[in-house]
């Protein structure tokens, strides 16, 4: 094999080269590792919405919360923290977020949150070329000392609110009172510009979006667990709140539907699903998130059709039904009332479909006096006596009486034409100048017994007749005048001997199980007990009840229970059913052309094994039945279906959005620095072989000339 030499020269330069290329291509290699793996391709982009209150044309917030859940993530907490510390800028690397879903957390944290009325709806976020979020960065409406003097007045402002509620008041009242609170000093936004929960309060004005945080605000402050929901169909937004073990709807904003003083809905209170989606609901559809308010508890409640704010003394409610034009005393909580007085004047209306009737009275409370109107007089009614007077008549010349409201002791009346025209007139009424009272006081054996108090001219009503057993109350002596006059009375009772023709048996002491109970014969007149006798102890059996339900194999139990202690009375055994659930068709063997394939399903309760050979693939069989042979009527336990999502694991590592982004950056940075270094390598060996090419030829020559130099000597 012949051996190839390089000049000395030539292998010098090649080192020399390679040397170069390879240094140059480590330290090409090096940066292009370092500059991936530390500053990765960051994107930016800015989301800008319309305006901040989020509004729209028709009138209401266009805001649209998709799959917001009761609980919050680590993603929304991070993002409300650092929103309630106003960050220029939050982190949300750590939650592999897109950026659908960067902007479903920032609209979901908003709009849960009423506190954060100072975060502008636009913001920016950076993310990777893969589309993962890394940090958003929002926009504040308050900095500095005017964000810290907005804080403090918005929390003045909620506290101001929540001021009138009272702690002994249950969840019930405390939700109605806030109801009313809203009706009757708030008013819609017209202009469809305030839609933050600060600026309603501090205005006393709003769209649905800002009732809703508002309302929510003030829970929040009391504790009662409470949502935010909203229909993009509707273009409109109300509350869900948790009272009682479960949620319901209540929509403020159409309770406060026609913004007249002294008004205030309740159709809209503590609804369920089904209920908020009815027509006297106005048909409530498409709301997101779904809370499931499954209970219709209060669907049909007392306080459906009252259209005036509830009233609260002594204990008690007090509120005008708009379909029967009664005052009412309610219970609340026991979901009662009781009649009052019933209102006689009526309020004809006229619209599109005609002329009907309606009730239109307001109402208010001072110093233990409830006071109503209808179309042309306002009435007071003594809550002690029971007494109702006319306190004023008004001109309808200028229209009818529409509510009236009563702050302090001023009352104050507005007339209208008709239920939505502007007022045609008001007037104020001075209370501690028009109840001017004098006293009855009420005489039963030398003891005080009553002291009525009657304004002038008004009919005086006595307190329910006195009782003395053996004797029947005959009056009061002297004689009751039919009207107070303008001084104080007293009167006492007379009484006659009780010959106990009216009799009434009352249960002094209910039977127990194990203990008898006492009842009395009482006379209805004087009191007086005419007999008294023992109610037996006895179990109350209810029905029978299966307690352990039988399986193909093993017997069940029926109990009769008592109704009243729970104690089992009666038992009996429940037979077997013998009636197997056998689970799907199980091929353990494929027929063939030559013999037949074997199946076999087992029991799920008793685990039995049944076989059959078939002769033909199984096409269908999707369904488990008992057998049907026998007519014995077995129990059979339902089963949840779930939903499931089939998802296919391909085994690849998940693409964080940089990893493989820098990676294909790596890959072709590479291959074109190894084509690089082998051009440049190339051309100076061929640049150093081309020289020593000609130092090689000049050297031949001037051998040459050397050599006939030489022979030429």
């Amino acid at each position: 094999m012949k051996k190839i030499f390089l000049p000395k020269s030539v292998f010098s330069a090649i080192v020399t080269t390679a040397a170069v290329a390879i240094t140059l291509s480590a330290a090409l290699i090096f940066a292009t590792i370092y500059v991936s793996a530390s500053t990765p391709t960051v994107f930016s982009e800015e989301i800008v919405s319309s305006t901040d209150a989020t509004l729209k044309a028709d009138g209401e917030a266009g805001l649209y919360l998709a799959d917001i859940t009761m609980t919050p993530s680590p993603a929304e907490e991070a993002l409300y923290t650092g929103l309630k510390n106003s960050d220029t800028s939050i982190d949300l690397e750590a939650f592999s977020l897109t950026k659908d879903d960067a902007s479903q957390i920032f609209e979901r944290v908003i709009y849960s949150h009423p506190d954060l009325f100072y975060v502008s709806r636009s913001y920016s976020y950076t993310y990777t070329p893969n589309g993962t979020v890394l940090s958003l960065t929002p926009k504040y409406l308050y900095t500095g000392a005017a964000l810290t003097a907005a804080k403090n007045e918005f929390s003045s402002l909620v506290a101001a609110v929540a001021a009138g509620v009272k702690s002994s008041w249950s969840d019930i009242e405390k939700l109605i009172y806030l109801n009313d609170y809203f009706c009757e000093n708030y008013t819609y936004d017209s202009t469809y510009t305030i839609g933050d929960a600060y600026t309603f309060l501090k205005e006393k004005t709003g769209v649905c979006q800002a009732y809703s945080l508002a309302y929510g605000a003030v829970l929040d402050y009391l504790g009662i667990k409470n949502g935010y929901v909203s229909s993009k169909s509707m273009n409109h937004a109300w509350n869900v709140v948790y009272i009682d073990g479960a949620w319901y709807h209540i929509d403020v904003t159409w309770n406060d539907a026609s913004d007249i003083a002294g008004k205030a809905g309740h159709s809209n209170f503590l609804l369920s699903d089904a209920g908020i989606s009815s027509a006297s609901a106005s048909n409530h559809t498409g709301w997101t998130p779904n809370y499931n308010c499954t209970s219709t508890k209060y669907d049909n409640a007392v306080w459906r059709t009252v259209n005036t704010p509830f009233v609260y003394a002594n204990g008690a409610w007090y509120a005008v039904d708009s379909t029967d034009f009664t005052v009412y005393k309610y219970n609340l909580n026991a979901g009662t009332r009781t009649a009052l007085a019933t209102i006689s004047g009526k309020w004809s209306i006229w619209d599109d479909n005609g002329a009907y009737k309606s009730c239109y009275s307001g109402i208010g409370i001072y110093n233990g006096t409830l006071y109503y109107n209808n179309t042309s007089k306002i009435f007071a009614y003594d809550l002690a006596t029971g007494n109702s007077r006319v306190l004023a008549e008004v001109d309808n010349t200028d229209g009818y009486m529409y509510y009236l409201t009563v702050k302090g002791s001023k009352l104050t009346y507005y007339l209208r034409t008709s239920e939505k025209s502007a007022i045609t007139a008001m007037g104020t009424i001075d209370l501690d100048v028009a109840s001017e009272k004098y006293t009855v006081t009420y005489i039963v054996d030398n003891t005080v017994y009553y002291i009525g108090y009657y304004v002038p001219g008004v009919t005086i009503a006595p307190p329910q007749p006195p009782m003395k057993e053996g004797y029947v109350f005959t009056g009061w002596s002297p004689a009751l005048p039919s009207v107070m006059p303008e001084e104080n009375l007293t009167v006492y009772a007379v009484f006659g001997v009780c010959n106990h023709k009216n009799t009434t048996e009352i249960v002094v002491k209910e039977a127990t199980c194990t203990k008898d109970g006492t009842s009395r014969v009482v006379c209805s007149d004087c009191g007086k007990v005419i007999s008294e006798f023992s109610i037996k102890a006895g179990h109350k059996p209810g029905p029978w009840q299966v307690t352990k339900a039988a399986t193909c194999v093993t017997d069940g139990l029926r109990e009769r229970i008592c109704t009243v202690c729970g104690v089992s009375l009666e038992s009996e055994v429940v037979p077997a059913t013998g009636i197997h659930i056998f689970g799907l068709w199980e091929t353990i063997k494929e027929p063939t052309g030559t013999s037949d394939g074997i199946r076999r399903r087992t029991c799920s309760v008793c685990g039995k094994v049944e076989e059959e050979t078939f002769s033909s693939p199984i096409t269908s069989d999707t369904e488990t039945t008992p057998d049907s042979t026998d007519d014995t009527t077995g129990t059979v336990s339902d089963t949840d279906m779930l939903d499931t999502e089939t998802v296919t694991d391909t085994g690849a590592e998940p693409d964080d959005g940089r990893k493989n982004h820098a990676l294909s950056n790596q890959v072709a940075l590479y291959i074109l620095i190894v084509i690089a270094s082998g051009i440049i390598s190339g051309l100076l060996i061929m640049l150093i072989i081309k020289n020593d090419k000609n130092n090689n030829a000049k050297t031949k020559v001037k051998n040459k000339i050397k050599k006939r130099r030489k022979n030429f000597k």
